[in-house]
């Protein structure tokens, strides 16, 4: 190569290094960001038959569980009446988060009165997705307690045997949560065996006061039938119960308690101060006394928490054990307090 050949060369690779130092720099390339999930709406009406008139106490509530029945409540609706009469729209709002993909799940409907359920639907199956669905009409029948009824008590879950009616005629029936299963009697070696009439996937077997339950095809822990006359109570003394939810929501890491004394007395922690009342249980439910805490201050919204939870706690007329061995006190107007022994 010739010097001047040679001397081209270098100055085209200087200008070309140069062209390169000087072109702007390209941002990273980046993802386009996924539309977020829209949420479900589910509408329809509760209404019943019956020329019957609601008292102004009354509260609608319409819940999403799933294909069961008697899984953990995922969505609700409720409504405080307060006169309105049936029918009665309900619209419930499903954040897609709450929902689990390709599952099938139950809507089922009820009125309490009084503090207790006064009418129910059954459970009906829908496929729930994106956007609205219309469930049309829930049909509503009187609740009927069950007759001599046995409380079970399976290791931390709970559920009722008793007598039930069916096309107007007894039959035995098992209640878990606010399922109802009829029952018939099935051949056994021993005891006594029952089956759901309309799910062979769900049976009850007795032996003297123990029972073996199989509920949608999942084996429960053997079940203990309760003393009679003291099977309420039963249920709520013998340890303590940890708050885990108050109506309005609860502080992270702030603690409130409730323990229940076979004497009826019943204390505990309210947020900030200790309390102490009584409780009595009887035909008219579940009853609390006045409430009596210590004095100690402590942040304001840890204070509004405590009040709340002791406005709650007093007005509670009824309670509920979960299927996963919650405590639920419910309140008149439908407000509650869910507790859990601790692990």
């Amino acid at each position: 190569m010739t010097r001047s050949a040679h001397a081209a060369s270098v100055l085209a690779a200087a200008l070309l290094l140069a062209g390169c130092a000087s072109l702007p720099a390209q941002p990273p390339l980046e993802a386009s960001p996924r539309p977020a999930a829209a949420a479900t709406v589910i509408g329809g009406e509760l209404t019943y038959r019956q020329r019957i008139a609601l008292p102004p106490d009354s509260i609608a509530v319409v819940e999403l569980r799933d294909e069961a029945g008697n899984g953990p409540v995922l969505a609700e609706w409720r409504r405080t009446l307060g006169g309105q009469q049936v029918p009665i729209r309900f619209e419930m709002r499903i954040e897609p988060n709450q929902l689990k993909p390709g599952q099938r799940y139950a809507l089922r409907g009820a009125i309490f009165a009084g503090g207790r359920p006064a009418w129910v639907s059954e459970a009906q199956p829908v496929t729930v997705g994106t956007g609205e669905l219309q469930a049309g009409t829930l049909l509503l029948a009187p609740y009927q307690p069950l007759a001599f009824a046995t409380v079970l008590q399976c290791g931390n879950r709970v559920a009722s045997f008793g007598i039930g009616k069916r096309d107007g005629r007894d039959v035995p029936q098992l209640a878990v949560g606010d399922r109802r299963y009829d029952l018939r009697e099935v051949t056994a070696a021993s005891g006594a065996r029952y089956e759901a009439i309309d799910d062979p996937r769900t049976t009850a077997w007795n032996k003297g006061d123990r029972f073996t339950l199989v509920v949608g095809g999942e084996a429960w822990p053997e079940c203990q039938a309760q003393r009679a006359g003291g099977a309420p109570a039963d249920l709520l003394v013998g340890g303590e119960w940890v708050v885990e939810d108050i109506t309005g929501g609860m502080i992270d890491r702030s603690r409130a308690t409730l323990a229940f004394g076979a004497d009826g007395r019943l204390g505990g922690r309210a947020s900030c101060n200790t309390f102490t009342t009584t409780y009595r249980l009887g035909g008219e439910g579940l009853a609390i006394g006045k409430t009596a805490a210590t004095m100690m201050a402590c942040a304001p919204g840890l204070m509004q928490q405590e009040a709340r939870f002791l406005e709650i706690l007093q007005q509670s007329t009824r309670f509920e054990i979960s299927d996963s061995g919650a405590l639920l006190l419910i309140a008149a107007d439908g407000r509650r307090i869910t507790a859990r022994r601790p692990k």
